[in-house]
């Protein structure tokens, strides 16, 4: 993810705004919108990223606490030889067994 970098420093946003000359005062407004702007398209990109992991954790806890309908199996107690879940519930090892 690619954040955007200002291109102004704080002082120099102050010092504009300092500034008495109309022409200079217009342009740190300018400069400051385009950091206000700048900082907002970042945090709507940290908040979609943010809800991306939490949707992967949320996912992940699922798998953890799911166990095989049939055999019994978890994650964290596989079937010997091991097996992956072939739909929620129920484990590749048991999936012919379940028809």
């Amino acid at each position: 993810m690619s954040m955007t970098t200002n291109p102004f420093t704080e002082t120099d946003i102050l010092n504009l705004a300092l500034s008495s000359n109309a022409r200079e005062h217009a342009i740190a407004r300018l400069k400051n919108e385009q950091c206000m702007k700048n900082l907002r398209e970042d945090n709507a990109k940290l908040l979609s990223a943010l809800n991306v992991i939490k949707a992967i954790a949320h996912r992940a806890t699922d798998l953890d606490d799911m166990a095989c309908r049939i055999c019994g199996c978890t994650h964290f107690t596989p079937c010997d030889p091991p097996c992956a879940w072939a739909e929620p519930g129920l484990c590749t090892a048991c999936k012919d067994k379940a028809i």
